[in-house]
This record gives C-alpha cells, sequence and structure tokens, in this order.
C-alpha cells in the first residue's frame, strides 16, 4: 500500500518551479553608459583624493613655516630657515610615521627634530659686546697715545 500524500492547505498557494525572466537585461548602448559614467566617477575620485593630499601638504607648510619663523633669529639663523622647513615638510611626507624611543617614550621625527630646533643654543648675539662694563682693565697710558708722544718728541 502506498503511503498517503500529505493534504495541501487549502489556504496556500500552488508551487510553481519556474525562473522569472531577468528583469537586468542590459542593452550594449546601456552597459556603455554605465561603463562611461563608472569611469567618470572613478576619475572624481581620483581629483579630490589628489586635493585632499595637496591641501593637507599645503597646511602642514604653512604650519611648520610658522613654527620656524616662531624661533628667535639668534637661534635659528635665517639661512637655516629654509633648510628646517623643508625638513619639517619631508617628515611629515614619510609614508610610514618614522619615530625613536619605545613605548610610551616614542615620538614622530617631526616632533623630536622641532624639539632640537627649539632646544638649540643661541648662535648669535645681537646687542654690544664692547661696552664700558665689559672693557678689561686699563693698564696705564692708551698705547696708541704713548705712540703719538714718542713720535712728537722724537722730532
Amino acid at each position: 500500500a502506498e503511503p498517503a500524500a500529505a493534504p495541501v492547505p487549502a489556504f496556500s498557494d500552488p508551487v510553481t518551479h519556474h525562473q522569472p525572466e531577468n528583469p537586468m537585461t542590459l542593452t550594449p548602448e546601456q552597459i556603455d553608459a554605465i561603463e562611461a559614467e563608472n569611469k567618470k566617477l572613478k576619475e572624481q575620485l581620483a581629483q579630490a583624493a589628489a586635493d585632499k593630499a595637496k591641501e593637507q601638504t599645503a597646511r602642514l607648510h604653512a604650519a611648520n613655516v610658522a613654527f620656524c619663523e616662531a624661533i628667535p633669529a639668534n637661534k635659528l639663523l635665517p639661512a637655516w630657515r629654509g633648510v628646517a622647513v623643508a625638513t619639517l615638510d619631508t617628515c611629515a611626507a614619510q609614508g610610514a610615521p618614522v619615530e625613536f624611543g619605545e613605548g610610551d617614550a616614542k615620538a614622530l621625527l617631526a616632533d623630536k627634530f622641532k624639539e632640537f630646533l627649539t632646544a638649540l643654543p643661541v648662535s648669535v648675539q645681537f646687542g654690544e659686546h664692547a661696552t664700558q662694563g665689559n672693557a678689561a682693565p686699563s693698564a696705564g697710558k692708551n698705547p696708541l697715545l704713548a705712540n703719538a708722544e714718542a713720535r712728537a718728541s722724537a722730532k
């Protein structure tokens, strides 16, 4: 005896096994238009990324110039400012940051270079050095005056 077929509920939809037509069928013109739009969007994205990188580089350069300008001229000579700014720009442009130290003492190369620049000793003294207070005590008569008197008396 064959087993009885399971009763099908009266409220269920009939099961049909057919594949619907593919609604995503595109014509060659549509494919070309989509590809052209994708290419245009990729170019726009690349341009936006390049503009953002350029803007960030300009912002970092301005910050580096401002930092170097804030260091007194007797510590960082004006002739060295361009080199200091270029070095800071190069440190910032590194793909992977160069770090010094370990653990909590880690510091970026640009930060360490800034510490170095601010810790520079005074290179040039802007001021009077040979003042009356700094002069050596005179040992008698002025040698020029003595020489002039000696020549005058020899005549």
